[in-house]
């Protein structure tokens, strides 16, 4: 990029928070799977 070039809003606007959402998706699933996890886990300890 020059130094005559005006910074590129229109692509950062969008692409900042969309990354920033999809990766609260990402993080939120794994979450959500590894609480699946754990609990069925814990069933089947208690069960044993």
């Amino acid at each position: 990029m020059q130094a005559e070039e005006s910074f590129p809003w229109g692509i950062h606007l969008i692409a900042v928070p969309l990354i920033l959402i999809f990766g609260i998706f990402i993080g939120w699933s794994l979450r959500e799977r590894k609480q699946a996890q754990d609990d069925t886990r814990k069933e089947l300890t208690q069960k044993s």
